[in-house]
């Protein structure tokens, strides 16, 4: 189980150094300080820690201009490269860079990073810098889209995200980002390389959790809608799986496919809702369904 956590003590912040070194300085023979440098004190770090408190990767964003931001000093443990780690850092780096309001990303890629970046969506615009005169780069960029235009309440999406992030940190380690909602479908997407079993596909668990957080947060939106609050909780789920997601999953729900009412709730009494998620990818327009029974408990109207 890995946690991923802000370095902010002295102690965080020596391990975090000294990953950092260990992991991109210290192959070349190069000295302990040349893993610093003079934008660290104004950027945005981030580190995923084992159950020992151990860095296993790490990252760093610099808000370089008013809408671009540079992804610096990615670096995943050797042993552990391949299981989804370093996308985990980006994806809670580009989540934290569309909070600041950036509109786009650059870096700067080892040569045989590249493969890694292109599957996380950067593309290569041109030649990068040589560091220490032996490390070559290439430059490398992502566009981070909006909220697609058919959203409905984008406040509301990013409020959930964020109650997400900070509440359900399962939600970070899959990589499950807020696609779009239009008031009659919510749908999210999750990374996929975070989320391989040994067959290659899409780990079952991670299906079932996309799925169930995909049902809450139209639970969370129809709340919304009416001027509602209330803890939502899974009393029941089930996933049917009919053929194996090979790509990033996506997951969708419409209003049409909740039985159950949130009025209820008017009357200080429980609401119980019934919700069906359907899981696909580009290949496989259905490949799981999930139901889920809901229990809502209120809090008031807002």
């Amino acid at each position: 189980m890995f946690t991923l956590i802000e370095p902010k003590t002295d102690e965080e912040l020596e391990r975090y150094f000294e990953f950092r070194w260990q992991v991109m300085r210290a192959p070349f023979q190069l000295p302990k300080g040349s893993e610093k440098d003079e934008f660290d004190p104004y950027a945005h770090h981030r580190m995923l820690v084992d159950e020992q408190g151990l860095p296993r990767a790490v990252g760093r964003l610099y808000q370089s201009s008013a809408d671009e931001g540079q992804l610096r000093h990615m670096a995943v443990d050797p042993d552990m490269r391949g299981s989804g780690l370093g996308s985990q850092v980006i994806f809670a780096l580009e989540q934290l860079a569309r909070e600041l309001g950036l509109k786009r990303i650059v870096l700067n890629a080892r040569q045989q990073a590249l493969p890694f970046y292109e599957k996380q969506g950067y593309q290569a615009v041109g030649e990068g810098p040589t560091h220490f005169g032996q490390i070559h780069h290439q430059q490398m960029l992502k566009e981070l889209p909006a909220l697609n235009d058919r959203t409905r309440h984008a406040d509301w999406c990013e409020e959930l995200q964020k109650i997400w992030r900070d509440g359900i940190p399962i939600s970070q380690a899959l990589g499950i980002r807020i696609i779009e909602y239009s008031g009659e479908r919510f749908e999210t997407r999750a990374a996929f390389n975070a989320n391989i079993n040994l067959h290659g596909t899409l780990f079952a668990g991670s299906a079932y959790s996309q799925a169930c957080l995909t049902g809450w947060g139209m639970i969370y939106m129809m709340l919304k809608e009416q001027g509602l609050s209330g803890s939502i909780a899974l009393s029941h789920g089930e996933i049917r799986h009919l053929r194996p997601l090979t790509e990033e999953p996506t997951a969708y729900v419409s209003r049409a496919e909740v039985e159950g009412s949130v009025h209820p709730l008017r009357r200080g009494e429980q609401a119980h809702l019934s919700v069906t998620v359907t899981l696909e990818d580009s290949k496989q327009p259905l490949a799981a369904q999930f139901k889920g029974e809901y229990l809502v408990l209120s809090a008031g109207i807002s």
